[in-house]
């Protein structure tokens, strides 16, 4: 499943998630445009709040600017630093994108479908938090740069992720890496058993978080639940639990494939769905 949106007052409204300080941090997502319409986010945490409260962290697919690239935007606390790192990749509509941004110290990468495109050792060292709420599909606390398309298991990290981890969700892989903070499937809306083509309700249809921090994703302005086709390499999600089947019941294969990639994953008796 994946949620669309409609660029004009559609979003998923967060608490404070995407909120790493000083420290490492990742964001990962899969989305699609319907159309490349200037300036368009894709994850925010970004406020309009006067120093020393200017922390950003932003992915925005940039049809503003030459060759509609994907932006990484991080900038700190007191707005004195603010580097933004550039896709060479072009976004065209109706094509699914894997993206990804990190943070470690100083340096920043971005990654489109798996691959670094750009890097600087140039980044923000201070604190990129701020006292506002996290977004997807808008600039969080802002009111602008409303995405047109859709976007589907979007993550947050306050960690690193490696380039070999970002390759591994890029592969299409749904299950969970270890670590995340925040992390919306898109494949479970609170309150809808079969979502496909549902309008979400504000404050009903809530978006699990799969992490289990509790950090549910409010859909605002009228957000529809659609099936999706975007890559996926692996048909399920792995708790310590149990295996949730979200996708095609295919297990052939799946063990011994997750135990070679993911090693943090404790993988116990158990199967629903």
């Amino acid at each position: 499943m994946s949620i669309d949106l409609d660029a004009v007052n559609d979003y998923i409204s967060l608490a404070n998630v995407f909120a790493p300080g000083t420290g490492d941090c990742s964001v990962a997502v899969w989305f699609q445009v319907d159309a490349v319409t200037g300036f368009m986010v894709i994850m925010s945490d970004e406020t309009n709040s006067p120093s020393p409260n200017t922390g950003m962290l932003r992915l925005a697919v940039r049809g503003d600017q030459a060759g509609d690239p994907v932006w990484w935007t991080l900038q700190d606390n007191l707005g004195s630093v603010t580097l933004e790192l550039a896709s060479t990749t072009a976004t065209l509509t109706g094509t699914w994108y894997h993206a990804a941004g990190t943070r470690t110290g100083a340096t920043m990468r971005i990654y489109i479908n798996g691959v670094e495109e750009a890097n600087s050792g140039a980044g923000p060292t201070g604190s990129i938090s701020n006292d506002q709420n996290s977004a997807l599909g808008v600039q969080s606390t802002v009111g602008s740069g409303f995405l047109d398309g859709r976007i589907e298991d979007a993550r947050y990290y306050n960690r690193l992720l490696s380039a070999e981890e970002v390759a591994i969700l890029a592969s299409g892989y749904r299950g969970p890496l270890g670590g995340e903070a925040g992390w919306w499937s898109c494949d479970n809306f609170r309150g809808i058993a079969h979502p496909d083509g549902t309008t979400l309700t504000a404050a009903t249809h809530y978006l699990r978080d799969e992490s289990g921090n509790g950090n549910t994703g409010d859909p605002i302005g009228g957000v529809i639940a659609r099936a999706s086709d975007a890559p996926s390499a692996f048909p399920m999600w792995l708790s310590a639990t149990a295996f949730h089947l979200t996708r095609d019941k295919v297990l052939t294969g799946a063990l011994s494939w997750v135990g070679t990639v993911v090693k943090a994953i404790s993988i116990t008796s158990g199967f629903t769905g």
